[in-house]
């Protein structure tokens, strides 16, 4: 028994060395981590800055914004049209694509349908505008809402 008790405290003294090594491990991931989602951030935060500066060039570049997406022509132009629409995760979207999407509108076209237009979306829609009733005590604003 004597022996046990003075292994002890350094049993002890090595526990608390690989705690403490383990925590330091942790919060030195943790700040990796931060570091990693801060750098993410400001990458996206510089795409958005360079996409919406493309935007005005366009918008600037465009003689009619104003026309109607019938008179649109060429894909160029359904390009230079379609950009300034987007906005929200729409706009986030397109920041986050890679160049060779971005070159023609039928490959923007795609990827946003891609992401946002699942198969059946339209008709699920149109069933539940369908099935809605307005609640009991729901106001008018809020059933057309």
């Amino acid at each position: 028994m004597q022996l046990k008790l003075q292994y002890e405290p350094a049993e002890r003294e090595s526990t608390k060395q690989k705690i403490q090594q383990h925590e330091q491990d942790r919060e030195e991931r943790e700040a990796e981590w931060a570091r990693a989602e801060r750098l993410q951030e400001l990458h996206l935060q510089e795409a958005r800055e360079q996409r919406q500066h493309e935007l005005q060039v366009l918008q600037l570049q465009q003689g009619n914004p104003t026309r109607g997406a019938n008179e649109w022509k060429e894909d160029a132009e359904k390009l230079q049209q379609l950009i300034p629409l987007l906005s929200g995760p729409a706009f986030d979207f397109y920041c986050r694509l890679d160049e060779s999407t971005t070159k023609t509108y039928s490959s923007q076209k795609k990827a946003l349908e891609d992401e946002f237009d699942a198969p059946g979306l339209q008709q699920n829609y149109a069933i539940e505008f369908n099935n809605r009733s307005r609640g009991k005590d729901e106001t008018l604003e809020g059933y057309v809402d």
